[in-house]
């Protein structure tokens, strides 16, 4: 995958800090973050279980 190269690392880095600094002000992780984000866009209820089994949901 092109962006996981090395030679894109840089813009990784620049597009992480910038995540990250949106976090921050909104008091939240990058991941809660993302997580927020596509739930957004989802416009819908979104269920993320990391359980194995069905009967946890």
């Amino acid at each position: 995958m092109p962006r996981l190269q090395l030679e894109n690392l840089d813009k990784n880095i620049k597009i992480f800090e910038r995540i990250n600094t949106m976090a921050t002000k909104r008091g939240c992780t990058p991941s809660q973050l993302a997580l927020a984000w596509i739930h957004h866009l989802a416009q819908q209820k979104v269920i993320i279980s990391f359980r194995m089994w069905e009967h946890y949901l």
